[in-house]
């Protein structure tokens, strides 16, 4: 008799985890700060908006399953205590914290300079974890990397026309 797999298979539809929910409520959360005309919450609304997206793109399930059949088959009873975190994990938690500093750094000033560094720094992210990421990796980073690399160049231009 053939014994089944406890391991429940998935399908390809993305199963939300807490991050991921966290995720949409920040980004949730972000979009009601737009509705307040005040220029304070235009840089916090894009803040929230981009760790929340963030948050909902770069972290899957895949690392919390290899967690649990790490568990499951090899018998690993802490998996989290040996430093088991998805190289996409620590890019996430990398860029919010990027991103929180730039926030406070740049609390007083232009929303284009928010724009530029947080661009800047997914650049230098990008650039620094090439080797080691995946190609569904890669895909995830360009997910915000064209976006960002638009509105530069929007920025670039518009500073030109004016200047």
């Amino acid at each position: 008799m053939i014994e089944e797999k406890i391991i429940p298979k998935f399908s390809l539809n993305k199963h939300l985890t807490s991050v991921n929910i966290s995720g949409i409520i920040l980004t949730i959360i972000g979009i009601l700060f737009l509705f307040i005309p005040e220029y304070i919450n235009l840089k916090t609304s894009f803040t929230i908006i981009f760790i929340g997206c963030f948050l909902f793109v770069m972290i899957s399930e895949k690392g919390i399953l290899k967690r649990i059949k790490s568990v499951i088959i090899n018998r690993n009873i802490d998996p989290w205590k040996k430093n088991n975190i998805l190289l996409s994990e620590k890019i996430t938690i990398i860029i919010i914290i990027w991103t929180l500093f730039l926030y406070f750094i740049t609390k007083d000033s232009d929303i284009e300079i928010l724009f530029v560094l947080v661009f800047l720094g997914l650049l230098v992210i990008k650039v620094l974890t090439d080797e080691f990421t995946t190609n569904q990796l890669k895909k995830k980073m360009y997910l915000f990397i064209i976006p960002f690399l638009t509105i530069f160049v929007i920025i670039i231009a518009e500073k030109i026309l004016t200047f």
